[in-house]
């Protein structure tokens, strides 16, 4: 298997360029004879303009791959940053889970001092009751 995908990365890599250098100069072979067909004149292409081209060819892939390059980065770095901040969202819900007990057992006592609370109100409230019945009844 590794060696049809480097026979594909070949023929992508060195045989698509050839062939579009191929197919350019059968196209300007051909634009060239129908210009001497309808107008009567000669256009020539030099191994210059050639050699132009492939060397136009050459810094556009260089560009290009520069900027892939500068993309791949890119995206390795958000990655990393995705593979950092869900290490920090585990130790998060550890600590959540963790001060979620503290809570519910903090909850818990603060219903048992409110009802205790709520009691003592109920005891108050009766002794006012009757130490306000006592009053009333003594003044009377």
């Amino acid at each position: 298997m590794k060696s049809s995908h480097t026979a594909i990365q070949y023929r992508y890599a060195f045989c698509a360029p050839v062939q579009v250098f191929v197919t350019a100069h059968q196209s300007v072979e051909a634009t060239s004879t129908k210009m001497w067909t309808a107008l009567r004149r000669r256009n020539y292409v030099t191994p210059t303009n050639y050699l132009e081209t492939v060397r136009g060819y050459k810094d556009l892939l260089a560009e290009k791959r520069a900027e892939l390059g500068e993309k791949a980065a890119k995206l390795q770095g958000g990655l990393q940053k995705l593979d950092e901040t869900s290490v920090q969202v585990a130790a998060m819900k550890k600590v959540a889970e963790e001060k979620k007990v503290v809570v519910a057992q903090a909850k818990a006592d603060c219903e048992e001092l409110l009802v205790e609370i709520v009691q003592d109100k109920r005891v108050a409230d009766e002794q006012e009751k009757q130490v306000g019945s006592d009053t009333c009844s003594t003044k009377l």
